[in-house]
Parts: C-alpha cells; structure tokens; sequence
C-alpha cells in the first residue's frame, strides 16, 4: 500500500493485493490519501493505516484511513493526537496502538 518507488520520495495511493488463487497482484481501490512512511494494523477484519507523510501537506500526518475489504471502500477515521510518520502501529484486540514515529 503506498509508499515510494524512487530516490525522489513520491507518495502513492495505490493499493495491491496478493491472491494466492491465482498466483497475482491484484489492483484494489486506492487510498483517500496519497502518504509514505505510514503504519498500517489490521482489527476486526479491517485495515487501518496510520499517519505517514503526505506531498500536498508538509510534515506528518495525524490522519487515519479504514479500508473495509466487504465493501471494497476506503472512510476516514478520527485523527491520531499526534502527527506522526516511521510509526509502528499494532492492534490488541479491540484497540490500535501507534507508537512512535
């Protein structure tokens, strides 16, 4: 999900996804939000990508998306305290945790 492809940080959207089935990447919808250097967490079948860094917006991201893969859609969700990118975010049970960055 995301990330760079070159020397020159370029942020990315894109999203793909292994299917094993059929032995491919598979292209899926893209994030809300072109970023690097974010954190990503799966709970309750969902996944949660945390913070990062953006080229529109300078600096960290406090922002959070939410990929739902039964709807296929991509929401927003509420914005961590803290702007951060490098974090590492894991989930416990019913809670994210991003720590550092």
């Amino acid at each position: 999900m995301g990330g760079r492809r070159s020397i020159e940080v370029l942020r990315l959207s894109s999203v793909e996804r292994f299917d094993p089935r059929i032995g491919r990447w598979v292209q899926m919808p893209p994030m809300r939000k072109q970023r690097a250097f974010f954190g990503a967490a799966v709970m309750g079948g969902k996944i949660y990508v945390c913070g990062g860094s953006s080229q529109i917006e300078r600096g960290e991201l406090s922002d959070v998306e939410c990929f739902d893969a039964k709807s296929m859609r991509w929401s927003a969700v509420a914005p961590m305290l803290t702007p951060v990118s490098c974090a590492a975010v894991v989930s416990h049970g019913k809670e994210i945790y991003v720590i550092g960055g």
